[in-house]
């Protein structure tokens, strides 16, 4: 059976399944098989099969229906009215009029009213006569319902159930124009002005894309409400309206070519401060390409024409010159009035190649022989864009202000300014691969902070961009893996007690249960002492808590150890308590500890202290007997010899071989961003990707980020910092943020993952890495930072970096330095929300290093 056949088929089923649930039962008639048509308003029969009933389903499956923000107001997709079929026209229903009953005018009723032509006749009509009605009140709503046109009885059905409606993608007003996203592909937007709806899309004219009212009659592509649209695009910052929608790349090309040092070279800088000074006056009446080298020449290899272009007549045509503060078509001579000229140089061979002024050398880039800007317009909205909320619009209206008030000279268009900003910041010379690399940490951080930041661009141009495709295993066409590495270990072995209702009893002894804070009665008791001793592991926690248990009491454990207690019962795996690297001293002399060596003694003081220092929590525990005349019970040294070998659990499998993992090779992702970190190796496909019953995704982690979403925008970026604030990188996200982001990172960037890794969710992120790579990790620390700590209630204090006080190393990190870095992310975020991916990518790869610059400069100066 072909692929076509069962498409069909599907779309038949689903066809009638959408029936019968919209649809009652059916009831025979003698002449003609009718349906009965519920809604919450009336019941209207009609025979089955009819266009009405087409395209309601159509509206339905399609999603092209919206309700506005103009109040009562609908676009629905228009349709053929025999077949029910829908056609690339859209129609406007208002639900408005409002009519009562002459006898109770508490009964009343909508009309509404469609911009099709039965649609108007019908509006016209009924807005000539009373909103008050006499006689037969019914009689004369079912009378005007039957006279609607298929829309507005659409309209009615369709949007009288309130939580199936379609609401725009993005809704936005400025002045008396407010502006309603319905559809991002096709594009459609409705404009509304002074209360009157227009629809604004793409059409194809003469070959190319323009914006076209679709409501106008005549002037549809510069109606008033193309240009409140293109002015809103202005403020947004869109690139091209026309093209924004259907298109993933910017093209900002200009003539100049010579890339710009950045910070200045002093030679620039030389310049600069002459021309601002009047050291340095330049001829501006004939901007002539400089003498090329002797090894310069066309793209065809031959060398370039060395005679004056001017005597030569090598003219290209007139142009303007823009300062920040002035602006020059002409110039004066020896008391004449001359035209600013911009001439070429050509080539000596038969290719008629040209080379045409760069500007580079004089301040000046030259956006396409007509248009030459100076650099202290472009370089003094770079540093506002850095340092303060000003997007390219604002930045305009002020230097158009400034122009106005200074000398009253013509001002430079936005569309000229946008073009050339972008082509001058591509010409930056910015060495991208140094500035994201911290002077201290240089390659290889071992201390990395991340975390996302609402900082998004559209989602669906952001949806249409591929993926890296690094991950292996997924061919067929479902997409499911056929080739999944399964080398993670499992949850229930990680975790000290894997019994919920153990975990809970636990939990309760030490009275900090959710569910009831009483001590556990006597038969509560013996059932969690019980359901422990069934448990080889857990022998030596029943006989502890004995110990502690004032001979065998059942009330509350003693408030010393609750919070020791308190981690064991908590569904976080055991190695949070010991997250010590293989080789570490600690975990040498917990050991130690366990065989007999008394930590205690003055001799043994400094083992202690690195106990101490990178093992908290058992510290904590061991310190409540150290000053105890009778020692440390032989309980407390075989719970802690359980605790190790359980916390080994979490990153080795017992007696399995899990294979050799083959990665597969990488491919940059093109929304991401990590120019010294580039990837090494690809992710595999994990069986945990596909397992629902994964400990870190369900319903027993009690960490849980909450996300808003807003209707058009992606999520936000993902940035990962070392611990002296310079960002290593980022990357776009397209779904909300999880621990799967990070993963890939440390995994596919990090030959050896960093030592530390903070993160405000990083007791999921452990989980997460457990379940899939628990050998690779098995060095890495992960913590929450301080400011989020609060929120882990449910988690292993392990993860807290305020139990590592005593660590130097961790109690020194500025564990918010990603907020604080994201802050300042907030200045372009308005910016750069509608650029498309690339430009997107590009500026806030811009700010980061301009950020990172001044950031690494203060390092080297401290």
């Amino acid at each position: 059976m072909s692929l076509y056949t069962n498409m069909a088929e599907r779309h038949q089923s689903e066809y009638d399944l959408s029936r019968k649930r919209r649809y009652a039962t059916m009831s025979a008639d003698s002449d003609t098989k009718r349906v009965r048509l519920e809604t919450s308003s009336s019941i209207s029969v009609i025979n089955d099969h009819h266009p009405k009933q087409e395209y309601i389903y159509q509206l339905e499956t399609t999603k092209r229906r919206w309700e506005i923000s103009s109040a009562n107001t609908y676009i629905l997709a228009n349709c053929n009215i025999a077949s029910g079929e829908l056609v690339p026209s859209y129609v406007i229903v208002k639900r408005q009029l409002l009519f009562h009953s002459t006898e109770d005018e508490s009964v009343t009723q909508y009309i509404h009213t469609c911009s099709c032509e039965n649609g108007v006749t019908q509006a016209e009509r009924l807005g000539s006569v009373s909103s008050g009605v006499s006689g037969n009140f019914e009689e004369f709503a079912s009378r005007e319902k039957s006279n609607y046109c298929i829309h507005s009885w659409a309209a009615s059905e369709l949007f009288s159930r309130p939580l199936n409606n379609a609401y725009p993608d993005y809704t936005t007003a400025y002045g008396d124009v407010l502006i309603d996203h319905l559809s991002v592909e096709p594009l459609l937007v409705s404009v509304t002005i002074d209360n009157s709806i227009h629809l604004v899309s793409v059409r194809k004219k003469h070959g190319a894309k323009k914006l076209s009212c679709l409501t106008c009659t005549y002037g549809k592509t510069s109606c008033e409400h193309v240009e409140a649209f293109r002015k809103w695009c202005e403020r947004q910052n869109i690139d091209s309206p026309e093209t924004y929608y259907t298109t993933n790349q910017s093209n900002f090309n200009c003539i100049s070519a010579t890339k710009i040092s950045y910070p200045l070279t002093e030679n620039l800088k030389d310049t600069f401060y002459k021309q601002q000074t009047g050291q340095k006056c330049m001829n501006l009446q004939n901007l002539v390409p400089a003498i090329p080298s002797v090894c310069a020449s066309c793209a065809h290899g031959h060398e370039w024409d060395i005679q004056d272009p001017v005597e030569q007549n090598w003219l290209v045509g007139p142009a303007t010159v823009y300062y920040a503060t002035h602006t020059l078509t002409h110039m004066y001579v020896q008391g004449e009035e001359n035209r600013i000229n911009v001439y070429y140089r050509p080539s000596s061979g038969p290719c008629n190649c040209q080379l045409f002024y760069d500007g580079n050398e004089d301040m000046m880039l030259n956006l396409n022989n007509k248009d030459i800007i100076h650099y202290s317009i472009l370089l003094l909205y770079l540093h506002l864009m850095v340092e303060s909320r000003n997007p390219l619009a604002s930045f305009h209206r002020a230097y158009s202000e400034r122009i106005a008030g200074m000398s009253g000279t013509d001002v430079l268009p936005l569309h000229k300014l946008r073009l050339g900003w972008n082509a001058f910041a591509r010409l930056l010379d910015i060495n991208y691969a140094s500035n994201f690399q911290c002077k201290v940490c240089e390659l290889h951080p071992q201390v990395v902070i991340c975390d996302g930041t609402s900082v998004g661009l559209n989602k669906k141009l952001l949806q249409s961009i591929p993926t890296d495709g690094s991950s292996a295993g997924i061919s067929n066409d479902q997409g499911v893996p056929t080739q999944t590495v399964d080398i993670g270990t499992r949850h229930s072995d990680r975790v000290f007690i894997s019994n919920p209702k153990v975990r809970r009893l636990l939990l309760q002894f030490c009275s900090t249960s959710k569910q009831s804070s009483k001590p556990l009665s006597s038969e509560e008791y013996s059932i969690m002492i019980d359901l422990m001793e069934k448990n080889d592991h857990l022998h030596s926690l029943a006989n502890y808590i004995k110990l502690i248990s004032s001979q065998g009491a059942h009330l509350q454990a003693p408030k010393e150890f609750c919070s020791f207690l308190e981690d064991l019962a908590k569904n976080s795996p055991t190695s949070a308590i010991l997250q010590l690297p293989v080789g570490s001293k600690a975990k040498k002399y917990i050991k130690e500890f366990i065989h007999g060596i008394d930590l205690f003694q003055g001799k043994n003081q400094y083992k202690l202290e690195i106990v101490q220092k990178d093992a908290p929590v058992i510290f904590d525990f061991l310190a409540k007997y150290g000053k105890r005349s009778d020692g440390v019970p032989t309980e407390v040294r075989c719970l802690l010899k359980d605790i190790l070998l359980k916390s080994r659990k979490s990153h080795t499998r017992d007696a399995e071989d899990t294979g050799t993992v083959v990665y597969p090779q990488p491919t940059e992702d093109p929304v991401a961003c990590f120019p010294c970190l580039p990837k090494h190796k690809g992710k595999p496909a994990y069986s945990q990707d596909k397992t629902t019953g994964d400990m870190s995704q369900r319903g027993q982690d009690t960490c849980r980020k909450v996300y808003s979403k807003h209707p058009s925008l992606s999520p936000g970026i993902f940035t990962v910092y070392c611990m002296h604030g310079v960002c290593y990188g980022f990357q776009a996200m397209r779904q909300v943020e999880s621990p799967k982001i990070p993963f890939e990172i440390l995994l596919t960037r990090f030959n050896n993952p960093p030592e530390i890794v903070i993160y405000d969710n990083a007791c999921r992120l452990h989980q997460y890495c457990l379940n899939r790579e628990p050998r690779h990790f098995i060095n890495t620390t992960f913590l929450v930072d301080r400011l989020h700590w609060k929120n882990h209630t449910g988690c292993s204090s392990g993860y807290s970096m305020e139990r590592y006080k005593s660590n130097k190393r961790i109690n020194s990190i500025n564990s918010q330095v990603c907020e604080q870095g994201n802050a300042e992310m907030q200045r372009i975020k308005a910016q750069v929300a509608y650029m498309l991916p690339d430009n997107f990518m590009f500026h806030i790869r811009l700010f980061l290093a301009m950020q990172n610059a001044k950031k690494n400069q203060l390092l080297m100066t401290a």
